[in-house]
């Protein structure tokens, strides 16, 4: 997976702080809606990844439903705690670069957490199967989406 410079890694850390995308996005045709599958390399020993669905919203635009799984080591443990987090998003597109905000509708599996964050994402947009950027939770953490054949629930 390909780590993304500090330039684009603070344009991410922007666009979520304030309320647009970054100007300085290149002109891209790339049809984004359908199926992808997504993970991301997290700084700590969890691992971190899900399917997402991008269609069309009623009113226009893009709109998403995603379906993350994140699992990590119990310290001390041969265990490990993990969650399945159903959350619905809105896309924002400009040019190649997406912003996805999250919120969460239900945990699917696991125990309910009010410290687990919506999963948002700030992405590039390679080509119309490969899309890549930072999950930006509660920190920034850099994320890669395939396109993906496969149905999504």
């Amino acid at each position: 997976m390909r780590v993304i410079g500090l330039k684009s890694g603070l344009l991410a850390l922007c666009a979520f702080a304030g309320s647009g995308l970054a100007a300085l996005a290149q002109t891209s045709n790339a049809d984004i809606k359908g199926n992808w599958t997504f993970e991301s390399e997290l700084d700590i020993a969890c691992s971190f990844n899900g399917t997402a669905y991008i269609g069309e919203a009623f009113e226009g635009g893009l709109t998403c439903e995603l379906t993350a799984h994140q699992a990590c080591p119990i310290p001390g443990s041969d265990d490990e705690e993990s969650w399945t987090v159903r959350q619905s998003c809105t896309v924002e597109r400009e040019g190649d670069e997406l912003v996805i905000r999250s919120t969460i509708k239900e945990f699917l599996g696991g125990n309910v957490s009010d410290t687990y964050r919506p999963d948002n994402f700030y992405l590039e947009i390679k080509n119309k199967d490969l899309m890549d950027g930072f999950l930006v939770s509660y920190a920034a953490h850099p994320a890669t989406w395939t396109r993906s054949e496969e149905p999504t629930s």
